[in-house]
């Protein structure tokens, strides 16, 4: 049921009549309201009350949003190195322990003489020539590990001669591996 059955304006008189019916008793009544009520209100209010803080507010979830998106990207670019596993970008690479130690030992030293490798690789029932070629294969393949890992251009794990004794060769990590901040746990 509609409550305003009519409305009209009245010119001559300058007010509004308004026909309404009342929910309750079902009888008409006829409302008259001065023209005037609208250009000069009695009373002024705001209908919602808004805090002027709403800019501040809106700033600071602003900055928090960028803190939280730097953060998780500065989580995501991670490499961290601890005894059990190698993690790049938030994914884990199972290495064996002695590639660990060897991997830690070459970050911590920055170059390790061949035979300190060998004796990280070393199996005792196997000839000093069995050991070299088994400690080579061991570091070259951790080596290419790690190049695919950090989709790096050069081999991480480098080789040289010394420049105490020629015989021996000293183990080096590239320049371009040594730029990755690695976090050792």
């Amino acid at each position: 049921m509609r409550d305003v059955v009519n409305s009209s304006f009245d010119k001559e008189k300058n007010a509004f009549n308004i026909n309404k019916v009342l929910n309750k008793t079902g009888d008409s009544e006829n409302v008259i309201l001065d023209g005037g009520f609208l250009i000069s209100p009695i009373e002024e209010f705001t209908l919602y009350k808004t805090s002027s803080n709403n800019l501040i507010s809106l700033l600071l979830l602003l900055v928090f949003i960028i803190i939280f998106m730097i953060y998780k990207n500065s989580k995501k670019n991670k490499t961290i190195l601890s005894d059990k596993h190698f993690e790049h970008n938030k994914s884990i690479y199972n290495f064996d322990f002695e590639d660990l130690s060897v991997l830690k030992q070459l970050i911590i030293q920055k170059e390790m003489n061949f035979n300190d490798v060998m004796d990280i690789y070393q199996n005792p029932s196997l000839s000093y020539g069995h050991n070299t070629r088994l400690c080579n294969e061991k570091s070259e393949k951790l080596s290419i590990r790690l190049k695919s890992i950090l989709k790096l251009d050069n081999q991480v794990i480098q080789k040289k001669k010394s420049n105490v004794d020629r015989r021996q060769n000293l183990i080096y990590l590239s320049e371009e591996f040594r730029i990755i901040k690695i976090i050792i746990k």
